[in-house]
């Protein structure tokens, strides 16, 4: 999968643009998400442990790729589609996505 996949930019939405950093590898129907928080110093105050949560991610969605996926640093699944970043990052500050199966 991390050798000659297809890399794909995914890039949140309602304000959060600039503040994570994600991505799909898609290579022989497996997939990986990659989904990172970044430049959110502004957003988090000093009693926030990491920059989960709503109050953090407010209303701003990661346009996932329509595949059940599963978080594989937390266990959480993921539907696929628009996914709130505040659900992504809720147990973890970062998710990595595998798919369970094949692409559609």
């Amino acid at each position: 999968l991390f050798y000659g996949a297809a890399y794909t930019p995914l890039y949140a939405d309602a304000g959060r643009e600039q503040n994570v950093v994600a991505f799909a590898l898609r290579s022989s129907g497996r997939m990986l998400v990659a989904v990172a928080p970044r430049l959110f110093a502004r957003l988090v105050t000093p009693q926030d442990l990491a920059p989960t949560g709503a109050r953090v991610w407010g209303e701003s969605r990661l346009p996932l790729p329509p595949v059940e996926m599963e978080d594989i640093l937390t266990g959480r699944r993921h539907r696929g589609g628009p996914t709130p970043l505040a659900d992504l990052l809720a147990e973890f500050p970062v998710a990595l996505l595998l798919n369970s199966g094949t692409e559609p």
